[in-house]
C-alpha cells in the first residue's frame, strides 16, 4: 500500500518538476547556441583573411572613413566580412565533449572554475538554431553547387556547452574543417546578466 502511494506521488508531482526543470534547461541550451552560433560560424583560416583584407584595404581608403583609427576601421572590416557577403556551411548532427584534460587550452579558463564535463557526443535539433541571414545551412558539401554565387565556409563542429560552477559563464567550442583541414578554432563565452544570456 505504502509503495502505490508513493509511486502516486512521484507520477502527480515529483514527474511534473522533473519534466519541467529539463524542459527549461534544454531551452536555456538552445537560448545559448542561438548566441554561440551567430559568433562561432563565421569566415575562418584564408576565406577570412582574403575578405578581411579587401575590406580593411578599401575602408582604409575610403576618405569618409579619413579620421578613423585603426581600431575603429578593423572593426568595421571584421563586421563587413561576416554581414556583407553570402555564405553556405555544414555542421555536424551532434555536439562534442571537449576532453578534460584540454579545459586550460580550450576555454583560457581554469578547469575548475568549470563544471560539467560529458561523456559522448549530444544529438541537438538544427532547426532550433537560428544563424546570420545571410548564412545558409546545407544538408552536404555537394550542395555547395546549388550556391555559386555563396562562399562555401566549411564544416563546422560545435561543442556541448561548458558552464562555470556559479552558472553565470558558459563555453562553446567550435572547429572549422575545409577541404580535411582545420582552418578555425573559436571559443564563445558568454555571460548571464540580468537573467539573459550575453
Amino acid at each position: 500500500m505504502k509503495r502505490c502511494i508513493i509511486n502516486k506521488y512521484l507520477q502527480a508531482f515529483v514527474l511534473p518538476i522533473l519534466l519541467l526543470n529539463s524542459c527549461k534547461n534544454k531551452n536555456s541550451d538552445y537560448e545559448i547556441l542561438n548566441i554561440a552560433a551567430k559568433e562561432g560560424i563565421s569566415p575562418n583560416g584564408y576565406i577570412f583573411n582574403k575578405k578581411y583584407n579587401e575590406e580593411f584595404d578599401t575602408l582604409s581608403k575610403s576618405p569618409k572613413y579619413s579620421g578613423y583609427s585603426k581600431i575603429a576601421i578593423n572593426s568595421m572590416a571584421v563586421s563587413n566580412v561576416n554581414e556583407n557577403y553570402n555564405y553556405t556551411f555544414t555542421i555536424s548532427d551532434t555536439l562534442f565533449t571537449v576532453p578534460y584534460s584540454y579545459g586550460y587550452s580550450l576555454w583560457g579558463n581554469s578547469i575548475d572554475n568549470i563544471k560539467q564535463y560529458y561523456k559522448g557526443n549530444e544529438k541537438y535539433e538544427k532547426n532550433k538554431i537560428n544563424f546570420r541571414k545571410n548564412y545558409t545551412l546545407l544538408k552536404s558539401e555537394k550542395d555547395t553547387l546549388k550556391h555559386p554565387d555563396k562562399i562555401y565556409l566549411g564544416y563546422f563542429s560545435m561543442s556541448r556547452i561548458m558552464y562555470s560552477y556559479g552558472g553565470v559563464q558558459a563555453y562553446i567550442r567550435f572547429v572549422n574543417k575545409k577541404n580535411g583541414d582545420t582552418i578555425g578554432i573559436t571559443t564563445v563565452e558568454l555571460e548571464k546578466r540580468d537573467g539573459k544570456w550575453k
